[in-house]
């Protein structure tokens, strides 16, 4: 399995200079540090028409979108070709929550 982590500078563009950058190295799994409200939704729809079908990010699972300003405006997205599960962190004692997604492999239950 091939994991590639990305910081992609909450810049917007660059998108896709960055996104064709990623897949030239064919990873399974992508994890993006950066990624804004402006800019995921690009990220999505250009993974999902790669193939990487299981998205999800910490905006979709963590803080309203009254929080998610200033400094709190950066969030992490991980896309893979197979399913995860996202490992509840409300127990977690961190500052930002929006700054962290851990998963679980649906298919295998191993931690990614």
């Amino acid at each position: 399995m091939k994991i590639i982590s990305w910081n992609v500078a909450h810049l917007v563009r660059k998108q896709q200079r960055q996104m064709d950058a990623l897949l030239l190295r064919e990873p399974d799994v992508i994890g993006l540090q950066e990624v804004t409200r402006k800019t995921i939704s690009l990220w999505k729809e250009g993974f999902k028409r790669e193939g990487y079908t299981h998205i999800i990010s910490s905006f979709d699972l963590h803080g309203s979108n009254s929080e998610l300003i200033g400094p709190r405006k950066y969030g992490i997205l991980i896309a893979s070709r197979w399913p995860m599960t996202p490992i509840n962190q409300s127990s977690l004692k961190i500052l930002w929550q929006e700054r962290l997604v851990s998963l679980i492999d649906s298919l295998s239950k191993g931690e990614f």
